[in-house]
């Protein structure tokens, strides 16, 4: 009984690909190759988004919502290739596309999402890298030593993440000390003419030199300027060595640390302790 079903079942089965499994076939390839593309077009276009656009657009509400028109469309070729009517296929599918655009429109603002996209840099609990990539579970961060990290997001939304991309630009700040018998306005003029001079240095906000403080027995200088999120590192570390060697042409010295050491002798000639001979150092 069992095999007669059985029978019945396979040969009911070789009828229907005899009769439409080119169709069948050349329908799921089309779903196929219509998914990869889609995860393609998606990736590519959530970057130039995040590039190009930045915070001025809702990129991820954005990706979702052409994700979604996309997807209805390849799913509609599908299922016409195989032989449902396209009128009503539409029909279906565009009332199921529109309602789940609906609810990624309503609900997105209050649902968790990570505080980065691929390629931001962050700092999340000491940790300091490139984002690769992000899925459900876990992102993956290759730290700037080489090391690839892979961290819970249930982890990430519940520590302080800082993102460096979520602006456009970042600030330089460099702290030197001059003595006291040094030319401060020469110093200054110096200082700001480097950065003035350098094509990474933003123009706005202009770049300014400040006294932050006069203890140690040294004046503390602060350098401030802005440059892009991609000159960063490069454009501080030669702007700090830039500085170093133009104070040392101009014969501006830097103030060394001072340190005050009291010295207490403890007993006087006759043995006995005196404590009136304090000497400093």
């Amino acid at each position: 009984m069992h095999k007669w079903l059985f029978s019945a079942d396979y040969k009911r089965l070789q009828e229907t690909m005899e009769l439409h499994g080119i169709v069948l076939i050349q329908g799921l390839l089309l779903l196929l190759v219509g998914l990869v593309l889609l995860q393609w077009f998606i990736r590519h276009f959530r970057t130039y988004l995040d590039k190009y656009k930045g915070n001025q657009w809702p990129v991820k509400r954005i990706s979702a919502i052409v994700y979604i028109m996309l997807l209805v469309f390849i799913l509609i070729a599908s299922l016409v290739r195989i032989g449902y009517d396209m009128e009503t296929m539409t029909r279906f599918l565009s009332i199921i596309g529109l309602t789940a655009i609906a609810l990624v429109i309503v609900l997105r603002p209050y649902l968790p999402t990570l505080p980065f996209h691929v390629g931001n840099v962050v700092l999340i609990d000491s940790l300091f890298g490139k984002v690769e990539a992000t899925n459900m579970y876990h992102t993956r961060i290759k730290t700037f030593d080489g090391k690839m990290v892979f961290i819970p997001n249930g982890k990430i939304l519940k520590t302080v993440v800082t993102n460096y991309h979520e602006t456009p630009g970042r600030r330089i700040k460099i702290d030197i000390r001059i003595p006291y018998d040094q030319s401060l306005i020469k110093a200054k003029q110096l200082l700001e003419t480097l950065m003035i001079a350098d094509p990474r240095v933003l123009p706005t906000p202009r770049p300014q030199v400040w006294v932050l403080d006069l203890a140690g027995g040294s004046v503390g200088l602060g350098t401030r300027c802005w440059t892009t999120n991609e000159d960063y590192w490069l454009t501080k570390c030669e702007l700090t060595e830039m500085i170093k060697l133009r104070l040392d042409q101009e014969k501006i010295r830097m103030a060394l640390p001072m340190q005050q050491v009291y010295l207490r002798h403890q007993h006087g000639e006759n043995g006995q302790p005196d404590n009136s001979t304090d000497s400093i150092v």
